[in-house]
C-alpha cells in the first residue's frame, strides 16, 4: 500500500507527554550517526510500490532489490 500514510514507531516521536527526544537527535546526529539518519528517512518516506529484500543478507529489510536488473530474470521454483 505505497499510497498509505505510515507514521513513525513512537519511540522516535517527540511526544510531550513522553519528553522523547530520539527524533530531534538523530536529525542532529545526520553526520556523526549517518546510519541512523538515513533510517529515519528511510522510515519517513513511506513504502515503495514494489519490494523485494534478501532477508539473508538484509533480515531488517532495510535495501530494496525490486529496482535491481540482476533480479529481474530470477526464477522462482
Amino acid at each position: 500500500m505505497p499510497n498509505k500514510d505510515y507514521l513513525l514507531p513512537a519511540d522516535l516521536s517527540d511526544v510531550k507527554g513522553w519528553n522523547n527526544r530520539s527524533y530531534e537527535a538523530t536529525i542532529q546526529a545526520k553526520f556523526s550517526h549517518p546510519k541512523q539518519y538515513e533510517i529515519l528517512r528511510l522510515l519517513e518516506s513511506g513504502r515503495p510500490e514494489e519490494e523485494l529484500y534478501n532477508m539473508k543478507t538484509d533480515p531488517y529489510q532495510l535495501v530494496n532489490l525490486a529496482n535491481d536488473a540482476s533480479y529481474n530474470t530470477k526464477k522462482w521454483s
